[in-house]
Protein backbone atom coordinates (compact mmCIF):
# COMPACT_ATOMS: atom_id res chain seq x y z
CA UNK A 1 0.00 0.00 0.00
CA UNK A 2 2.83 2.29 0.56
CA UNK A 3 4.31 1.55 -2.57
CA UNK A 4 1.06 1.97 -4.21
CA UNK A 5 1.08 5.74 -2.33
CA UNK A 6 4.26 6.34 -3.20
CA UNK A 7 3.61 5.54 -6.85
CA UNK A 8 0.10 7.34 -6.77
CA UNK A 9 2.04 10.29 -5.54
CA UNK A 10 5.15 10.30 -8.16
CA UNK A 11 2.00 9.88 -10.37
CA UNK A 12 0.69 13.02 -9.52
CA UNK A 13 4.07 15.08 -8.87
CA UNK A 14 4.19 13.92 -12.41
CA UNK A 15 1.16 14.81 -13.36
CA UNK A 16 1.58 18.20 -12.10
CA UNK A 17 4.95 18.20 -13.68
CA UNK A 18 3.43 17.66 -16.53
CA UNK A 19 0.44 20.33 -16.56
CA UNK A 20 2.72 23.22 -14.92
CA UNK A 21 5.43 22.01 -18.25
CA UNK A 22 1.94 22.64 -20.52
CA UNK A 23 1.03 25.84 -18.90
CA UNK A 24 4.58 27.06 -19.25
CA UNK A 25 4.76 25.73 -22.82
CA UNK A 26 1.54 27.92 -23.12
CA UNK A 27 2.44 30.82 -22.06
CA UNK A 28 5.63 30.28 -24.18
CA UNK A 29 3.49 29.79 -27.14
CA UNK A 30 1.02 32.68 -26.37
CA UNK A 31 4.01 35.21 -25.72
CA UNK A 32 5.76 34.23 -29.44
CA UNK A 33 2.11 34.79 -30.83
CA UNK A 34 2.15 37.76 -29.21
CA UNK A 35 5.61 39.16 -30.34
CA UNK A 36 4.85 37.78 -34.07
CA UNK A 37 1.48 39.68 -34.20
CA UNK A 38 3.63 42.64 -32.28
CA UNK A 39 6.09 42.37 -35.15
CA UNK A 40 3.92 41.68 -37.85
CA UNK A 41 1.48 45.15 -36.93
CA UNK A 42 4.66 46.95 -36.55
CA UNK A 43 6.00 45.95 -40.15
CA UNK A 44 2.44 46.72 -41.48
CA UNK A 45 2.75 50.31 -39.98
CA UNK A 46 5.95 50.92 -41.27
CA UNK A 47 4.77 49.58 -44.82
CA UNK A 48 1.60 51.79 -44.56
CA UNK A 49 3.99 54.88 -43.11
CA UNK A 50 6.60 53.89 -46.19
CA UNK A 51 3.46 54.00 -48.61
CA UNK A 52 2.04 57.27 -46.85
CA UNK A 53 5.43 59.40 -47.76
CA UNK A 54 5.49 57.45 -51.40
CA UNK A 55 2.51 59.18 -51.50
CA UNK A 56 3.40 62.35 -49.90
CA UNK A 57 6.42 62.52 -52.81
CA UNK A 58 4.22 62.00 -55.77
CA UNK A 59 2.02 64.31 -54.62
CA UNK A 60 4.76 66.85 -54.11
CA UNK A 61 6.02 65.94 -57.30
CA UNK A 62 2.93 66.42 -58.83
CA UNK A 63 2.65 69.99 -57.34
CA UNK A 64 5.87 71.01 -58.73
CA UNK A 65 5.33 69.47 -62.03
CA UNK A 66 2.17 71.22 -62.04
CA UNK A 67 3.56 74.67 -60.58
CA UNK A 68 6.46 74.38 -63.14
CA UNK A 69 4.01 74.03 -66.18
CA UNK A 70 2.17 76.92 -64.65
CA UNK A 71 5.35 78.78 -64.94
CA UNK A 72 5.79 77.69 -68.05
CA UNK A 73 2.29 78.50 -69.67
CA UNK A 74 2.71 82.25 -67.67
CA UNK A 75 5.76 82.79 -69.30
CA UNK A 76 4.33 81.65 -73.01
CA UNK A 77 1.86 83.86 -72.37
CA UNK A 78 4.13 86.83 -71.29
CA UNK A 79 5.78 86.33 -74.29
CA UNK A 80 2.32 86.23 -76.66
CA UNK A 81 1.34 89.29 -75.20
CA UNK A 82 4.72 91.17 -75.47
CA UNK A 83 4.17 90.09 -78.93
CA UNK A 84 0.91 91.11 -79.19
CA UNK A 85 1.53 94.33 -76.95
CA UNK A 86 4.06 95.50 -79.97
CA UNK A 87 2.17 94.33 -82.58
CA UNK A 88 -0.68 96.69 -80.96
CA UNK A 89 1.51 99.69 -80.60
CA UNK A 90 2.77 99.30 -84.54
CA UNK A 91 -0.39 99.53 -85.39
CA UNK A 92 -1.32 102.56 -83.12
CA UNK A 93 2.09 104.29 -84.62
CA UNK A 94 1.09 103.91 -88.12
CA UNK A 95 -2.63 105.21 -87.53
CA UNK A 96 -1.07 108.19 -85.83
CA UNK A 97 1.31 108.66 -88.24
CA UNK A 98 -1.44 109.56 -90.71
CA UNK A 99 -2.59 112.17 -88.95
CA UNK A 100 1.11 114.29 -87.65
CA UNK A 101 1.04 117.57 -90.06
CA UNK A 102 4.39 119.15 -89.50
CA UNK A 103 3.76 122.89 -89.26
CA UNK A 104 5.40 124.43 -92.13
CA UNK A 105 8.51 127.00 -91.43
CA UNK A 106 9.54 125.11 -88.07
CA UNK A 107 12.20 122.68 -87.09
CA UNK A 108 11.79 119.12 -87.84
CA UNK A 109 14.14 118.46 -85.05
CA UNK A 110 11.98 118.03 -81.81
CA UNK A 111 9.97 115.69 -79.30
CA UNK A 112 7.25 115.50 -77.07
CA UNK A 113 6.28 112.80 -74.58
CA UNK A 114 2.67 112.78 -73.82
CA UNK A 115 0.83 111.32 -71.24
CA UNK A 116 -2.14 109.92 -73.23
CA UNK A 117 -6.09 108.45 -71.84
CA UNK A 118 -8.54 106.73 -73.39
CA UNK A 119 -11.71 105.55 -72.92
CA UNK A 120 -12.74 101.43 -73.69
CA UNK A 121 -14.08 102.80 -77.23
CA UNK A 122 -10.34 104.10 -77.66
CA UNK A 123 -11.59 107.80 -77.41
CA UNK A 124 -9.47 110.28 -76.10
CA UNK A 125 -10.11 111.66 -72.21
CA UNK A 126 -7.20 113.27 -71.79
CA UNK A 127 -3.61 114.46 -73.05
CA UNK A 128 -0.81 115.53 -70.81
CA UNK A 129 2.55 116.80 -71.76
CA UNK A 130 4.99 114.81 -70.09
CA UNK A 131 8.49 116.40 -71.55
CA UNK A 132 7.83 119.54 -73.89
CA UNK A 133 9.33 119.88 -77.00
CA UNK A 134 10.15 123.87 -76.08
CA UNK A 135 7.90 125.14 -78.46
CA UNK A 136 4.45 125.29 -77.47
CA UNK A 137 3.78 125.18 -81.24
CA UNK A 138 5.20 121.52 -81.32
CA UNK A 139 3.69 120.24 -78.13
CA UNK A 140 -0.05 121.86 -79.67
CA UNK A 141 0.75 119.70 -82.84
CA UNK A 142 1.78 116.63 -80.85
CA UNK A 143 -1.22 117.24 -78.54
CA UNK A 144 -3.82 117.84 -81.68
CA UNK A 145 -2.37 115.26 -83.78
CA UNK A 146 -3.55 112.63 -80.53
CA UNK A 147 -7.48 114.45 -80.66
CA UNK A 148 -7.29 113.88 -84.56
CA UNK A 149 -6.44 110.46 -84.74
CA UNK A 150 -8.98 109.50 -82.38
CA UNK A 151 -10.44 106.71 -82.03
CA UNK A 152 -7.34 104.62 -81.77
CA UNK A 153 -6.94 101.70 -82.69
CA UNK A 154 -7.05 99.09 -79.63
CA UNK A 155 -6.04 95.56 -79.48
CA UNK A 156 -8.51 92.68 -79.35
CA UNK A 157 -6.50 91.54 -76.30
CA UNK A 158 -7.98 92.30 -72.73
CA UNK A 159 -4.70 92.20 -71.21
CA UNK A 160 -3.31 94.37 -73.62
CA UNK A 161 -5.86 96.46 -74.04
CA UNK A 162 -5.33 97.75 -70.25
CA UNK A 163 -2.03 98.73 -71.17
CA UNK A 164 -3.69 101.38 -74.12
CA UNK A 165 -6.20 102.56 -71.27
CA UNK A 166 -2.94 104.90 -70.26
CA UNK A 167 0.59 105.28 -72.11
CA UNK A 168 2.89 107.21 -72.97
CA UNK A 169 4.13 108.23 -76.32
CA UNK A 170 7.10 110.18 -78.02
CA UNK A 171 6.09 112.54 -80.67
CA UNK A 172 8.24 113.69 -83.23
CA UNK A 173 7.85 114.89 -86.88
CA UNK A 174 9.33 111.74 -88.26
CA UNK A 175 8.12 109.09 -85.53
CA UNK A 176 6.07 108.07 -82.91
CA UNK A 177 7.61 105.36 -79.89
CA UNK A 178 6.96 104.40 -76.43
Amino acid sequence: LKNQKSHASKAKLAMQDQEAKQRLLQKQQAEKKRQLDLAHKQKLAKLAEQEKQKQQAAAQKKAQETKRLAEIAEQKQLQQDQYELHEARDVLIKHMEQFLLQPKGVSEQWQATLEIVLDKQGKVQNVKIVHSSGSALHDRTAVNTVYKAQPLPLPTNQRIKKQFMHFRLNVSPRWFSY
